[in-house]
């Protein structure tokens, strides 16, 4: 088998292509786990769960030591929210590499998942001790916290995964979101300008910023901020619709300004 040839029908999305390919090498190889294994990726990558569960588990049945199989079934579990299977699956990898900070991880987003909060942390908690400088092990940890309540915990988690990944803009846009939660606007405009500067081709982080300036008073900065996101998605009509009403609401209230002036 030539992996190089797989993954290159995959990054060109050509998943037929991949299949047949892997059902061809497993005509002349049918005890090898791993072609099994491809074919069950595949059919994750394309969201066919059902079938991606049937061929990891026939790679289980060929390599039953190997953790990654284990891991693969709990991923498919995770998307398809059958939690509880996903910790069945990832424990078992776990009990196979007990070192592997990812499947904490991935341990910790399942109980996560299923409000078991203090077991979630326990798992990120021991992965950030294997690895403490892992972005995501803080960046999914902030996310349990803020699931879980504990907003401020929560600020601390994204605010260290920011200073390991300061130019990943997602995080400062979800930063952001939790300051609006706790009516910080100030902080919260901070951080999504922040995000802006690293990638200002997002039309939903600049509705999130003019949102917030109208939570804070001011409407006439956040029009500014809604006309580009209806320039950047102009199919979409709710972002044309926020504009022009925030526009149009904006020049109403001038002109009643204009009105008070004049009569007094």
């Amino acid at each position: 088998m030539q992996q190089q040839n797989i993954e290159d029908f995959l990054s060109e999305g050509n998943y037929e292509r991949a299949i047949l390919y892997l059902k061809r090498a497993i005509l002349s190889d049918p005890d090898n786990p791993e072609l099994y294994a491809w074919i069950g990726s595949v059919f994750y990558e394309t969201q066919k769960y059902e079938f991606a569960v049937k061929y990891y588990t026939r790679a289980l049945e060929l390599a039953p030591g190997c953790a990654e199989y284990y891991a693969n079934l709990g991923n498919v579990y995770m998307e398809t929210a059958d939690y509880k299977k996903a910790v069945e699956f990832y424990e078992k990898a776990l009990s196979i590499d007990e070192e592997d900070y990812e499947l904490m991880i991935c341990l910790g987003n399942a109980h996560s998942e299923m409000k078991n909060y203090d077991k979630a942390a326990d798992y990120f908690e021991k992965a950030a001790s294997i690895n403490p400088d892992n972005y995501k092990v803080h960046l999914c940890h902030g996310i349990s916290k803020a699931d879980s309540g504990q907003v401020d915990e929560a600020i601390e988690k994204y605010e260290k995964a920011i200073s390991l990944e300061p130019e990943n803009d997602k995080t400062f846009v979800i930063l952001a979101n939790t300051f609006v939660e706790k009516n910080l606007y100030d902080k919260a405009i901070e951080n999504y300008k922040k995000a802006l500067e690293i990638n200002d081709e997002n039309p939903l982080v600049y509705i999130a910023l003019g949102n917030t300036l109208v939570l804070k008073g001011n409407e006439t900065e956040s029009i500014e901020y809604y006309r580009r996101a209806s320039q950047l998605a102009p199919e979409n009509k709710e972002f044309q619709y926020i504009y022009e009403k925030t526009l149009e609401d904006y020049a109403s209230k001038a002109i009643k300004d204009i009105i008070k002036e004049e009569e007094e």
